[in-house]
C-alpha cells in the first residue's frame, strides 16, 4: 500500500463542509498535523498485534457482517469492539497516535487472541484543527488500518452471510408475516412471484413458510439502474418483477454474474 501524503489543497477538496461554514480555513499546521499522522499510521501496519483503532471485519453468528468494525480499546487481552463506528477523533501523545472513544454501535467485546489478520485498509479519521473545538471544526482525512477478521461461534446459517449475499428475513407475528426491512405487514410471498425471485437471485432458503415462524433467504446482492426506456427495450436479457420501495412492483431486466455474486437489475420506471 503506497503511503498517501495530502497538500494543502488536497485536504480542502475534502473537507467542503468544514471549508464552508463559519469562515474555516486549512492552515499549513494542519497539514502537517495529518501528514504526520499518516507516518505514524503507515509504519504501525507492520504490528503483528491488534491495536486500537483497526479495522475488524466481523460476522455475526446470524450472517451480519460489518466490514469496518472499530476497536476502541484493549483491556486484559480483550478488545471492545465498535461495530457501526462514526469516524474516530486522533491526536498524538508521546509519539504515538491516540483516540477518543468512538460514537456509534453495538458494541461486542472480542478476545484478541481469536483476531486474525486479513490485510490493512484506508480508514477515515478526523481532528479538531485550527480553528479550534468547535461547530464544524473538525477536518477529516485518510489515513491506514491493518484489518482483522473475527467471526462468532455457532454460525447459524453456514457459509452464508452479508459480505457477499442479500439477507432478507421474514417474520411472522400474531398470524401475520413482516419483511424485516419494512413496517408493512403482508401475506406469505406469492408462491409463483416468491420462486422466480429465488431463481433469478440463486436464493437458498432456510425455513419453512408452512411452519416455521422465521424465514430467512439468502441471495445475491442486486445493484439497480435506473435507464431510460429506449435503452431498456435493447436490453437483451431475461425479464422479471421487482417490488420497487416494498410497494410498486415494476417490470425489470437483469443480468446475473456468478463470478460476483450480483445481479444488475435493469429499470424504466418506479412505478
Amino acid at each position: 500500500m503506497k503511503r498517501r501524503i495530502y497538500t494543502k489543497t488536497r485536504l480542502e477538496k475534502v473537507n467542503a463542509v468544514y471549508l464552508s461554514d463559519y469562515s474555516h480555513r486549512i492552515e499549513q499546521s494542519d497539514v502537517q498535523f495529518v501528514n504526520q499522522c499518516i507516518g505514524l499510521m503507515y509504519n504501525a501496519l507492520c504490528f503483528v498485534r491488534p491495536k486500537v483503532g483497526d479495522i475488524v471485519q466481523y460476522t455475526t453468528k446470524d450472517g451480519i457482517y460489518y466490514p469496518h468494525a472499530h476497536i476502541d480499546c484493549i483491556e486484559n487481552g480483550v478488545a471492545s469492539v465498535c461495530l457501526s463506528p462514526f469516524i474516530p477523533f486522533v491526536y498524538i501523545r508521546d509519539g504515538e497516535i491516540r483516540m477518543d472513544s468512538v460514537s456509534g454501535g453495538p458494541w461486542v467485546q472480542v478476545p484478541v487472541s481469536e483476531l486474525v489478520k486479513s490485510g490493512a485498509e484506508s480508514k477515515w479519521f478526523k481532528f479538531f484543527g485550527s480553528a479550534g473545538v468547535c461547530a464544524h471544526g473538525a477536518i477529516e482525512f485518510e489515513g491506514y488500518a491493518n484489518c482483522w477478521g473475527y467471526k462468532e461461534e455457532g454460525a447459524l446459517f453456514g457459509e452464508y452471510s452479508t459480505k457477499l449475499y442479500n439477507r432478507t428475513v421474514f417474520r411472522k407475528i400474531e398470524g401475520k408475516w413482516y419483511l424485516t426491512e419494512t413496517t408493512d405487514s403482508e401475506n406469505a410471498p406469492d408462491a409463483k412471484d416468491f420462486e422466480q425471485w429465488m431463481q433469478e437471485t440463486k436464493g437458498v432458503q432456510f425455513g419453512l413458510f408452512e411452519k416455521d415462524e422465521t424465514v430467512t433467504v439468502f441471495t445475491y446482492k442486486e445493484n439497480h439502474m435506473l435507464v431510460p426506456l429506449e435503452f431498456w427495450k435493447l436490453l437483451d436479457k431475461p425479464m422479471g418483477w421487482r417490488r420497487i420501495n416494498g410497494r410498486n412492483k415494476v417490470r425489470v431486466k437483469f443480468d446475473v454474474n456468478d463470478k460476483t455474486k450480483t445481479v444488475t437489475v435493469y429499470r424504466f420506471t418506479n412505478s
